[in-house]
């Protein structure tokens, strides 16, 4: 982009979320249509979350450990289950440190040469930086009431439709394919991923389902406490003006 190119400031934040919490977890792949004005295409800005995501994937050989601490978890010795619990907590903490430097790394890369000349900048920001930044209450839901036509919604949309006033509405729509994985650790990893997502976000659906069906038989509604937990430790991508 020339430098001399003028640009309005953007109207507001564009905040993409984690489809789950978790440091290995991926962002969600959209965009808003309002990156357009500043030369970024769909493709581009899909990209750009697409390589963050295999940049905080899981090393192969954090796989292997995992493939370890499972193999000798099952073998019936005394100790056993200590060793593998050992290997597992190192594993996880190896995943969680490569995972915040590498994407570090990338970030600073991607606004020297990206976002800078738009004057723009990317980071990604938790919750709870969220919540400053917006000023919101420390104590605010994050969350969209529940009603019966939000109960199938997931942890992410119930999210985006709480900060709507503050943020750039996302498209999901036309999204660029995902490329296809051929690396066996690569596949074992997202099909991991994708299990662990579907698990907590069955159980979630669960506990909002019993939550309402307790409301309507006039009891006091209570959001679940695991919901509430999850949107709290949730990471954003966050695209602000530079």
């Amino acid at each position: 982009i020339p430098p001399d190119t003028v640009l309005s400031p953007l109207p507001k934040p564009v905040l993409i979320p984690r489809i789950s919490p978790g440091a290995q977890i991926p962002f969600a792949r959209a965009w808003a249509p309002e990156l357009t004005d500043y030369e970024i295409t769909r493709e581009d800005f899909i990209t750009f979350i697409d390589n963050l995501n295999i940049i905080i994937r899981p090393h192969p050989a954090i796989h292997v450990v995992k493939l370890a601490a499972f193999v000798i978890g099952v073998i019936p010795y005394e100790g056993a289950d200590g060793v593998a619990g050992a290997l597992e907590a190192v594993a996880e903490i190896a995943t969680i440190a490569m995972a915040y430097t590498r994407s570090k790394k990338y970030l600073r890369l991607m606004n020297e040469r990206y976002f800078h000349p738009r004057r723009l900048h990317a980071k990604v920001v938790s919750s709870k930086r969220m919540l400053k930044m917006f000023h919101l209450d420390k104590k605010d839901p994050l969350l969209a009431p529940l009603t019966e036509d939000s109960l199938d919604l997931s942890l992410q949309e119930r999210c985006l439709k709480h900060l709507s006033r503050w943020i750039c509405e996302l498209s999901f729509d036309d999204i660029p394919p995902l490329s296809h994985q051929t690396n066996m650790l690569a596949r074992m990893a997202a099909w991991e991923v994708r299990h662990k997502i579907a698990k907590v976000d069955k159980k979630a659906r669960r506990s909002r389902e019993r939550a309402w069906k307790r409301h309507m038989k006039g009891k006091k509604f209570k959001e679940g406490r695991m919901e509430r937990r999850r949107v709290k430790s949730l990471d954003w991508i966050l695209i602000q003006n530079l």
